[in-house]
Order: C-alpha cells, then structure tokens, then sequence
C-alpha cells in the first residue's frame, strides 16, 4: 500500500466487512437448522444468532487447519460438545422461548439498518486512524503493530504470543486475545488485502455492527424498532463513561474504561458479555451460561472476572439449596480444568508486577466507588424514569455484581507480584461488564414502558451527555507527524514492489538499541513498525549479535546462533564477513541501518541506499546482488 493513502483506497474494507456478516450469518443459518432444527422468522435476535454461530465456527475451523490442532479455540469444540451433552437435560427456562416472540420488521430493514451503522463506523475508524494531511497512518494503541505482526504469524501457524517462537517456527502456545486476530487473518489472507487495515477497520467494524444487533434485539424484546429507539440504540453504541471528567476533578478518581468500543482487543468480549444479557432477556439462560464460558476462549484478561465470578455462584448456590447441580458445575469443572492447564503449559516469562502490600487491600473500596461514579449518569437516567425497575435489577443481580468485584480484585491484588498482567484484571473486565449491563438494562426498561414528555426529556439529556462526552474525548487534535520522519516511510514505502513477503535485517549496533526494539540490547528477532502497518508478509531479522549477557526469550535470534556456528568453524572470520553471509543465506534482501551502528565500508559496498531519515540517522537500503563465495 503505497502513500498517500486516501479514502477510497480504504473503501473496500467496508464491503469487506459486509460480506463477512453475510457469510458467518449463511452458515449460522445452515448450522442451526441442520443440527439445532431451528426455524423462526427474521428478527434481530435471530440474525444474531445465526451470526455469532456462524463466527465461532468459521474462525474455529479456519484456526485448527492453520495450526493443525495446536490453538487455543479448540476448546470451542469442548464447549460446544459439553452444551450437546447437558443442554436437553439441564437447562429448565422459565419460559419457552417459543412464547418470546420478538417483535419482527420487514428484512429490507435489518440490512438497510447493518449497512448504515456499519458504514458510520468505518467512517469512525477510518477518520481515528488516518492522518489526513500527509495521508498516512496513525498509532492506535502501543501493542497496534505488534498485534498485526501476529495477525500475520498466525496465517504461517503459529499461535504464539512471543515472536521469537515464531521466527524458530517453534509451538509455544500461550493465551491471549487471539479471536479478533483470527478473525482479521481469515480475512485478509483470502482476499489479498492488508493485514494492519483489517485490523484497524474490518475487524472492529464487524464486532461494533453486531454489538449493535445486540441493542436491537433487546429493544424488540418488548417492542417493534422506531425511530426513537433507532436513537436509544445510537446512545447505547456511544455511550461513554464519566472518567474523563472525574479525572479533571481529581487526578487520583481515574480507571482504565472511557469509551470501550474504541479498543479492538476488548470487542469480542464485550460482544460475548452483551449476547448473554440479550440471552437472558429471551429466557435462553442455558445458553448464556456457555457464552459466559466460552469468554475465556476470547481474551485472556477477563478469564478472572468469569470463571471466578462463576466459581463464586455456583458454591453460593451450593450453600443455600444444599445441593449441587451437576448440569451446571460439571461443565464449569471440566471447562475451568483443561483451561488452567491449558495456561499451566504455556512457555514464556512471566513478568512480575507490584508486589503485595497492605496498601493494596484499599482496592477493594476504592474500585467499586469510583466504578460506581463512572456511569452514574446511566443509573441517575434509570432511576429518574423507573427507579422500581432498577431496584428489581440490582436486587437480582446484587449477588453477581459482589462476586464480579470480590473475585477481580482479589486476583488482582494477589497475583500481580507474580505476573504483572494481574494488574490488568480489574480494567480489562470490569468496564466491559458495566458497560453491558447499563446499556442493555437501560434499553429494556425503555422499550417496556408508556413514555412522557419528562421520559423523553431525560432519555435525551442521556443521549447528547454521551455525545458531549464523545466531542470532549476525540476533539484533542492529531499528533503530528514529524516531516522527515514522514518523508522517509513514504520514500520507502514507495520504493518497495508488491510481492508477498520482505525479508528485512535490521542493524542497530552491537550496544545500542532503537527506538521499536523490546528489550536488552539486540534487535528483536520480528520487531514490528511502520512496515508491518502497510505490507503484509514483512520479516525483520536481527544482522548483530549484541551483548551475550542478555537472557530472554526475544534475545534468541537466528543470527546469533548463526554467528556462533560460523565462529567455531573460522576463528578468523570477521563480524562482516558473518553479516553479509547470513544475509546471503537467509535470502534478505533489504537492510535497515540505525543511528548506532558503525557499518565498515566493505559492507555498505555490498547495499544501494533507497533513503535516509535525516533526523534519527536511520538508513533503508537494499541488497545488491549477492554471488557465491
């Protein structure tokens, strides 16, 4: 993808991401029909399901063929074996879903309706990615790249969190967001499109539509979709909470949240935490129990919150009916089981965090009050036009709402000593579960009852709060990018042919480190960057040995091991000689020099400089032709 990038270059990402819901929406359908033996009407609801069925099963297979067995969603299938086992037997609704009826609107409506939230939001991501002026891309977040990069490792089969593993083509699974990622490799790789555009719109677009689905079926849960609950469900999607302004009260009144359907990795699952409550709604609590499960599977974070919270119920339940209910501890055992093992032979270093101090205990108060002050104006707009409801709410769900804290935390405040993502546990999992409830609940209680002017006044108020805080949020202007900085990506991104893979050294000096490596003192084997953001298949290989001393995973490079084979085989061979050797050998044909290494003459004879960043001293150059030795 060459600069200046425009809008219609992006444009096909959002057809991309349309077909994509038609496809996993075709084969939801057949799945649920063949096995389930469903047959309804088009409504909301169904769509959803048929969707989000379809989804799991495309990914799911899609992942074991590339991995051959070896990825984390083969659980999946454990899930859904255990639901075939116990879903006839165990599961007593209240009411049959049959006597549920939603209230249904012509299929013109839905599409036209998924085409244009759909399009509002790749115009959404579209205008927070892009840097309109010098047509380039912007950084998301601080993982943006390196989640692209294992977008890509995943379509070579390989479902580890660390590159290094990749780059030794060695299986170390490790648990981590990796279903937004399959969902963006699954896309991308068929239909020859850039991985880190997929990433940044395809994807999040695909999961926001149907978070939006999810509000449509509630609403219809009690009545037929119009205009004003057309506006309801645009609140809903843009609702944010009041941290930004607490922070401005106070610094210290400040969590992890704002608006969460900003974040990728978090979608799926808030996704999958707003499809349980949809669940619960139409009295498929059965169901929703398994989706709670399958959380895990999604992202790793909230796998805390879940099956700790769970875990809590369940013995709560124990306790008051003194007695245990096999259909629904069973299947909480087994799945609980083989994913703590599944996380128990994970490779990899585990970073530990702050360690315990009874200064931490304090989390345990100060969390829920200022989570409680985040969304106070969902709960002031519940209370001022049903407050019955919201009482008959919160006395149901006080029980659940007490573990989710009790358990988050307390993880939280014990384990992040030993790893420092425990410190995460709390804002990786709390909001999302927050934010789907107030939404869901708060559409609800609207949708069920007689509406007057005093209603509709604070429902808007609600509406344009979420709007204000929106404008407040996302109107700080763009970074701005550094002229040379940006001549130089641009000079090298035009300088490159398409083809499917580039095999790139990077030369940072053997005691120097550059502004993208992760840590000590050497080159990271696959360090991502501006490259990976607009070409697919791009390969960074380490070309200096840097210091022995370091110790970690991202320090087994392929060149030291090479450097070392070579040393014992000629003592005299120079580090030059080795360089130009493993770039021969390797088949790199492109060489990044940063401002820190000291490259002799005799090796720069064998590149042609294609640009130079004035500022950082980073040079791109390519590989002339190497002969035999």
């Amino acid at each position: 993808m060459n600069i200046p990038v425009t809008f219609y270059t992006l444009f096909p990402y959002y057809g991309v991401a349309l077909l994509y819901l038609l496809a996993t929406y075709c084969v939801g359908r057949i799945i649920r029909s063949l096995t389930f033996k469903v047959k309804e009407s088009i409504s909301a609801y169904s769509i959803l399901c048929n969707i989000l069925l379809g989804w799991a099963i495309l990914v799911t297979g899609y992942s074991i063929v590339m991995t051959h067995g070896k990825t984390v969603n083969v659980l999946f299938l454990v899930l859904f074996g255990l639901y075939l086992i116990f879903r006839k037997r165990g599961f007593k609704e209240e009411t049959s879903v049959t006597k549920i009826s939603p209230h249904r609107s012509e299929w013109w409506k839905y599409i036209l309706f998924t085409c244009i939230i759909a399009f509002a939001l790749f115009l959404f991501q579209v205008d927070k990615i892009m840097d309109w002026e010098t047509g380039m891309f912007q950084e998301l977040y601080g993982d943006f790249c390196y989640n692209i990069k294992l977008t890509q490792f995943l379509n070579l089969g390989f479902e580890n969190r660390f590159l290094g593993y990749n780059f030794f083509k060695e299986i170390a699974p490790m648990p981590y967001h990796y279903f937004e990622m399959w969902t963006t490799a699954m896309t991308y790789k068929p239909l020859g499109l850039v991985a880190g555009v997929c990433h940044m719109v395809t994807t999040p677009v695909i999961c926001v539509t149907l978070m939006s689905l999810c509000f449509v079926a509630v609403w219809e849960r009690n009545k037929k979709l119009s205009w004003f609950g057309m506006l309801c469900i645009v609140g809903c999607i843009l609702m944010m909470d009041l941290i930004p302004i607490l922070s401005k009260i106070h610094p210290r009144l400040t969590v992890q949240g704002t608006y969460l359907l900003g974040q990728p990795r978090a979608m799926p699952s808030i996704l999958a935490i707003l499809f349980c409550f949809v669940l619960y709604f139409y009295n498929r609590k059965g169901e929703a129990y398994y989706v709670l499960l399958a959380i895990p599977i999604l992202t790793l974070v909230p796998a805390v919150a879940v099956l700790g919270t769970l875990g809590l119920l369940l013995l709560f339940k124990i306790i008051r009916e003194k007695r245990i209910d096999w259909n629904l501890c069973l299947p909480y055992g087994i799945f609980s089981l083989l994913f703590t093992l599944y996380i128990a032979t994970s490779q990899g270093d585990h970073m530990g965090g702050e360690p315990f101090h009874v200064g931490l205990l304090r989390l345990y108060i100060t969390q829920p009050v200022i989570y409680f002050l985040a969304y106070l104006h969902c709960l002031l707009v519940l209370w001022l036009i049903d407050r019955n409801r919201l009482k008959q709410i919160f006395s149901k769900l006080s029980w659940s709402i007490f573990f989710l804290f009790l358990s988050t935390e307390t993880f939280s405040i014990f384990l992040r000593g030993y790893n420092y993502d425990a410190s995460q546990f709390t804002s990786g999992s709390i909001p999302y579960f927050l934010f789907a409830l107030y939404t869901t609940f708060f559409l609800y209680v609207i949708s069920s009852m007689a509406f007057s002017k005093l209603h509709y006044f604070f429902v808007f108020c609600f509406l344009f709060l979420n709007v204000g805080l929106g404008i407040f949020v996302y109107s700080k202007p763009y970074p701005v990018n550094n002229s040379a900085r940006s001549t130089y990506i641009t000079e090298v991104l035009n300088a490159l042919p398409m083809q499917e893979e580039y095999k790139i050294g990077g030369y940072i000096g053997e005691l120097q480190q550059a502004d993208n490596m992760v840590c000590g003192v050497v080159d990271a084997v696959a360090c991502p960057d501006f490259l990976d953001t607009y070409l697919n298949g791009v390969w960074h290989y380490a070309i200096n040995k840097g210091s022995w001393d370091v110790r970690s995973d991202w320090d087994k490079t392929p060149f030291r091991d090479y450097y070392a084979k070579s040393k014992f085989q000629s003592s005299d061979m120079s580090d030059d000689e080795i360089r130009i050797n493993f770039i021969k050998d390797s088949g790199i044909e492109y060489v990044r020099i940063y401002k820190g290494a000291n490259p002799s003459k005799w090796f720069l004879s064998h590149l042609t400089l294609l640009a130079s960043d004035e500022k950082s001293g980073e040079c791109f150059y390519k590989v002339k032709s190497l002969g035999g030795r």
